[in-house]
């Protein structure tokens, strides 16, 4: 958080007086626009690598493979195969890519954030007014070679498939149905119903084209009667109407259409009505499922990819589930609240329950928006320094109060005709713009103080879900983005740093750097010494010999057999150890008596509330019904399913405990067969008929595959753990229609909401509806049997396809070795003259590309921990960079980590610096905090480490380190020590600063990191 020193009057003058004198002598300029390259980037190894270098050196490798294998003539199978192995080289495979999707009610500023982050003022589409306006999802992706602030996009749009259309259009049809040809319309939610069948209505609208071709409008009117709606003729021309729409685009089979290489004008032209409701112009945004946009930007290009959600409240159910439905696929979920209203609202401690089930506490990061309207809040802010004794309110109040007796004094003095009133009106202006300044000051600080409190309140609120505490943050996204204008007379109220988005940024930028840093690595240390191993292979043709064949018929043997093996494994735990949800009778019987404890408490409500959840699938977002509503609201919410999925939640979690400890015992299994599998292998090879050079080479060749194999056995059971966290997820989330519970009762809902109207209807409803969910039904199943089976069946599904993957991966693995065997036999076709060169020139490449993939290697061996700002390719160095200013008497932070700054700042030599000494007096520094260090540093100057000099024994340990732990890896890297946060050269900070902002600039912004006291600096106040 940056806290002001607040100037006093003889302070502010002297600086006013100052800039007045720099205006004078030269040419005035706009305030320099924010850079976000100058931002720090999170302390992690990878954004230390030169990625640059690291994309460069592999595709040079393959470069200079393919000069050669390009020379080649198309019979040539074996250099034609090296040459498409060489192309698969170039680029490294980033599969960990970190999803964030964005969450939050219409309005609440979700795209205007996005926006900010992505540092774009007009990328997603936004409401001045604060309605909604994303009506797809828009999912944010990097597109390769773009750089952070090109203005260069490709976008897909993807539309719905058939049966994302079908549920849709079947509600649309219900609900435009029941609120026109149905006697049953709920009083208590007339203008809801309203509101849906008109959606309905404009939904079939826009599928048939209705504006613009009057005959589809007149087959509408036609179809939309009692009788259409009935029959499914509605229904049936409205599939019929959509596919044709939809072929009308140019989709290809998969429903995508695909936009390349456009500015952004000629973007929002092309996707605009696929992504948003467009007044006046007719669009298909109803049945677009997501709208991709590939462009470059930091977060994109380190794999962190934002889907912007539209806003909840949709009335049709089954688009709020296709909403869901990528909202749960998302790793990460940013809830997004207006700051004012967050800890009153119910649908955002909803929402925020809802992420910490579906991704945990960890992963779930609530922001906090429009922190700046805060600063109107002008009757609370007086309040605050009138009564608060927190810094820096007394201070402002003092100095308020000077300076409205100095004006008093002005206003009384007598009128005499010697003063020089020019003076006298000038020194009022200069009284007049202080006490803005003072309450400017009081703003900043009333805003930091709030943001503050409610971020750790909201923080700590769910620790029941989670007993680790959500991420919160407070932003203003709106002030952000005005920062980025290039021609801004005024800049914004708060600096870039205050209004949250920097912070935010760095934050997430931390979610994929792991995942990033891995894959490199792996394609430095795995991939590309496989790829010289078959360079080699190739090359060295002379080496060739038929006698390989002898182990290949044997090796598929055993990977065959391996395969069953692992096959049987699994159909055996399946069959055999896939628990049940509930093998303790009483417990299934204790739980079975909750739940209908449950349902008899739905009928409580009136019968037009109660027929209103039935046709709504056990879900309504807004009702009157005072059983709903809580003590002092006006309205409330239902959710029948969730109500049963409580009372299932720890029978669950007690299932997920007990599957993990199944799973894992599997995968020791897995493990051992893999391990025999791989001991038969290597006996094979041994007891062959090999000649001793050739049986050496193979079991040298075996042996390195090996570790490669085991190692992909050992992440089993993470994978399969993972399966079983995707089933726990999916019974115990109940957030739209599509979910477990509500699909197992939506056809006793629609059964029992169509029983025949007439005397005593609500009786047999409640009794039906009473039976089918505690008796069994026709399949001789209860409620409870039918949620046991649900489970069962996806965590069947999980895991095969978790296990299949694992299987696949594995044999693959295992493949390599019959593919290398095969590439040391003689090709089945006799070699030119061409052939015989090209592989020669190859053999004569290789030591050049052994040092190449050596150096790539040691790259990531001596890589480091540090903060850096973010970097472009061509950007200057950080000192030719412009000099950032946030507002005019803010140009400096303190940092501070836990303690005293005197003796620090006194060896920096700031007491002897110019550093205006306007600090008097003794510096009181609380108990707590002695022995900290600090710095000034500008406050928007990326902290930086000086260049590392290391003594000859810290070289020569590295360099043992290196020797000893070559191989592994992972152990070198747990060597390396990690940067201390705050603990940073003073005078080497100092003399960086100079540089940044020239030595006579002051230093006004002091910022604390790790403590909340505060440190009192005389006549200036606390700091």
């Amino acid at each position: 958080m940056d806290i002001l020193v607040v100037l006093s009057f003889e302070e502010f003058k002297a600086k006013h007086q100052a800039e007045s004198s720099r205006y004078l002598q030269k040419q005035t300029k706009c305030p320099p626009a924010y850079d976000q390259r100058l931002e720090v980037l999170p302390k992690h190894r990878w954004f230390n690598l030169d990625r640059t270098e690291a994309d460069r050196r592999p595709s040079s490798i393959v470069d200079k493979v393919c000069n050669i294998t390009q020379l080649s003539r198309p019979d040539d199978k074996e250099l034609a195969n090296l040459e498409k192995s060489a192309t698969d080289m170039r680029d490294v495979p980033t599969t960990s890519t970190s999803e964030v999707a964005f969450v939050g009610q219409q309005g609440m500023g979700k795209s205007l954030l996005v926006n900010a982050l992505k540092s774009r003022r007009d990328l997603s589409k936004t409401s001045a007014k604060g309605g909604a306006c994303t009506a797809a999802a828009i999912i944010y992706r990097y597109k390769p070679g773009a750089g952070d602030f090109e203005d260069n996009y490709d976008a897909a749009v993807t539309f719905m498939d058939d049966e994302c259309l079908r549920e849709i259009i079947s509600e649309h049809c219900r609900r435009y149905g029941h609120f026109h040809f149905s006697s049953n319309v709920d009083p208590d939610s007339y203008l809801e119903e309203e509101r849906a069948a008109e959606t309905a209505k404009e939904f079939f609208h826009l599928v048939f084209n209705a504006k613009h071709d009057q005959n589809a409008r007149i087959r509408l009117d036609a179809l939309s009667t009692k009788p259409g709606i009935q029959s499914g003729a509605l229904f049936n021309e409205t599939i019929r109407m959509a596919h044709e729409r939809i072929a009308e685009t140019g989709a290809d089979a998969d429903g995508v259409i695909y936009f390349r290489g456009l500015d952004i004008k000629g973007l929002m032209e092309r996707v605009e009505n696929y992504m948003a409701r467009v007044k006046g112009h007719s669009s298909l945004w109803p049945v677009v499922h997501n709208v991709t946009i590939f462009s470059g930007s930091v977060l994109a290009r380190n794999r962190v990819h934002l889907i912007d959600l539209p806003g909840t409240g949709d009335v049709n159910q089954s688009r709020t589930a296709a909403t869901n439905s990528i909202r749960r696929s998302a790793g990460f979920e940013v809830i997004v609240a207006r700051s004012d209203r967050v800890t009153t609202e119910e649908v955002v401690d909803q929402q925020i329950k809802q992420s910490i089930r579906a991704h945990g506490a960890k992963n779930t990061i609530l922001v906090l928006t429009r922190i700046d309207e805060y600063f109107l809040d002008n009757h609370s802010v007086a309040n605050e320094i009138q009564t608060s004794p927190q810094f820096p309110f007394p201070l402002i109040k003092r100095f308020t109060i000077e300076t409205e007796e100095m004006l008093k004094v002005i206003d009384e003095e007598d009128d005499n005709g010697d003063k020089d009133y020019g003076a006298v009106n000038r020194h009022i202006d200069l009284l007049m713009s202080y006490h803005e300044y003072l309450a400017q000051s009081a703003q900043r600080s009333f805003i930091q103080q709030r943001a503050k409190e409610m971020e750790q309140e909201m923080r700590l609120r769910f620790i029941k879900e989670d007993p680790e505490p959500i991420h919160v943050f407070s932003v203003s996204a709106s002030m952000y983005l005005d920062w980025l204008k290039t021609r801004q007379k005024t800049r914004p109220f708060l600096t870039p740093l205050q209004t949250g988005i920097p912070q935010l940024r760095k934050f997430l930028l931390g979610f994929s750097a792991e995942g990033n840093l891995h894959a490199y690595r792996k394609h430095a240390f795995d991939t590309m010494p496989l790829f010289l191993d078959k360079v080699r292979r190739i090359s060295n043709h002379e080496s060739k010999d038929s006698a390989y064949a002898v182990i290949r018929p044997k090796f598929l043997q055993l990977v065959a057999n391996l395969k069953d093996q692992l096959d049987t494994s699994f159909n055996d735990f399946i069959q055999n150890k896939l628990l049940k949800l509930w093998t303790d009778t009483s417990q299934k019987e204790k739980r079975s008596d909750k739940i209908a404890s449950v349902v008899r408490g739905w009928g409580e409500a009136f019968w037009n509330t109660y027929n209103k959840v039935l046709r709504e699938k056990g879900i309504v977002a807004r009702t009157k019904s005072k059983k709903y509503v809580p003590e002092g609201k006006t309205w409330g919410s239902i959710n029948w399913n969730e109500e049963i999925s409580v009372e299932i939640l720890h029978d669950a979690a007690t299932w997920k405990r007990k599957m993990d400890k199944a799973v894992a015992e599997f995968a020791r299994d897995l493990e051992s067969a893999t391990v025999c599998a791989c001991e038969n292998i290597h006996e094979s090879i041994a007891s062959s008929s090999l000649p001793p050079k050739l049986k050496s080479i193979a079991i040298e060749e075996w042996n390195q595959r090996q570790d490669k194999v085991l190692a992909q056995e050992k992440t089993a059971n993470a994978i399969l753990r993972e399966a079983v966290k995707l089933t726990y997820q999916f019974a115990t989330t109940e957030t739209d229609t599509r979910c477990m519970i509500a699909k197992v009762n939506w056809d006793i809902y629609d059964e029992i909401e169509s029983i025949p109207r007439g005397t005593g209807v609500y009786s047999i409803q409640r009794d039906r509806m009473n039976a089918a969910m505690n008796e069994p039904g026709v399949d001789c199943k209860t409620l409870i049997d039918r949620i046991a089976a649900n489970i069962r069946k996806h965590a069947k599904k999980h895991l095969r396809t978790a296990f299949q993957g694992l299987l696949t991966d594995l044999i693959k693995e295992l493949s390599l070795y019959d593919e290398h065997i095969d590439e040391r036999l003689p090709q089945d076709y006799d070699l030119t003259s061409l052939d015989q060169r090209l592989r020669n020139e190859l053999k004569n490449l290789l030591p050049e590309l052994q040092e190449e993939v050596a150096e790539l290697q040691n790259m990531y061996t001596v890589l480091k921990i540090k903060e850096e700002p973010v970097e472009e390719e061509g950007m200057e160095p950080n000192a030719k960079r412009q000099k950032m200013n946030g507002t005019s008497c803010e140009s400096g932070v303190l940092v501070t980590q836990y303690g005293s700054i005197t003796e620090e700042l006194h060896d920096a030599g700031v007491r002897n610096s110019t550093v205006e000494p306007a600090i008097s007096g003794p510096v009181s520094v609380p108990e707590e905090l002695h022995g900290a260090q600090g710095l000034f540093v500008p406050e928007e100057l990326p902290l930086t480490e000086p260049p590392a000099t290391k003594e000859p024994e810290e070289e020569q340990q590295i360099q043992e380190d290196v020797e000893e732990f070559g191989e592994d890896k992972d152990k070198l890297d747990e060597l390396e020590e990690l940067d201390e946060p705050g603990k940073l050269d003073v005078e080497e900070e100092l003399h960086t600063a100079e540089k940044f902002y020239g030595a006579e600039e002051p230093f006004d912004i002091l910022e604390l990191h790790g403590s909340p006291e505060l440190f009192e600096f005389g006549d200036r106040g606390q700091v």
